[in-house]
């Protein structure tokens, strides 16, 4: 059987290579901490973190990806979704179409301007056909 480590390529994509290397074995004397002390707890103590050689290396990889995240847009595409179902859309429907009526100006561009700002200009171009 193939025995591999994890490996985070220069692209920063982690995965395993089967190369047998095997496992990475760390030994290590804790004369400061009984067992007693890790297993006792529902929380992994910090001492605990001394056994794990690559402790940091994927949540550094998972901080990077939520870094990468632009909130703002994050914060308007959860206010204002395109669901059918979305309160926001279906308030701004209603007021623009109206029963019939021509449609609001103001509310109409309203709506397209706030679909352009979380980038959704697709739907603009589809609301103005």
């Amino acid at each position: 059987m193939d025995r591999g480590r994890f490996v985070t390529d220069s692209d920063g994509y982690v995965y395993i290579t089967c190369n047998d290397d095997g496992v990475d074995f760390v030994h290590a004397t804790a004369t400061h901490i009984f067992i007693r002390d890790v297993i006792g707890s529902i929380d992994v103590p910090d001492h605990a973190n001394e056994f794990f050689r690559l402790d940091r290396t994927i949540i550094s990889a998972a901080d990077e990806v939520v870094a990468s995240i632009d909130r703002d847009k994050l914060a308007k595409y959860c206010a204002l979704r395109s669901d059918p179902e979305d309160e926001a859309t279906e308030v701004l429907n209603d007021m623009i179409q109206d029963d019939g009526s021509p449609p609001k100006k103001k509310f109409y561009e309203l709506k397209l301007s706030l679909l352009d700002q979380i980038g959704w200009s697709h739907l603009v171009v589809y609301e103005k056909q």
